[in-house]
């Protein structure tokens, strides 16, 4: 998370990124596209990477909260989510780590 994050922060690669995004709206082709890459470059990979029977579900789950994330941040700029700093999002968008016990 702190990965994307950092990556639609940054202006170079942010802005082309929301462009994307924005320009799926208006042109169906060009969504089917996004679509396509999206399903084989995250939700594909992810699914690979979890593995068992429900692996590419649970993947598309988790790349819609982070498609709603984009979106109320970057595009909708909807408050509190868009004034948070990244360190804050990634406390409140992911489980917090494993205690082992020995």
């Amino acid at each position: 998370m702190r990965g994307l994050l950092s990556l639609w922060e940054d202006p170079e690669q942010g802005a082309p990124l929301r462009a994307l995004i924005a320009g799926v709206a208006h042109d169906d082709a060009f969504a089917v596209l996004v679509k396509e890459m999206i399903e084989r470059e995250m939700v594909g990979k992810l699914a690979d990477r979890i593995g068992g029977a429900d692996a590419r579900q649970r993947a598309g789950a988790f790349c819609a909260q982070l498609a709603g994330l984009i979106v109320t941040r970057y595009l909708l700029r909807l408050e509190p989510i868009a004034s948070m700093a990244p360190d804050e999002l990634v406390r409140l968008c992911t489980p917090p780590p494993r205690l082992t016990l020995r």
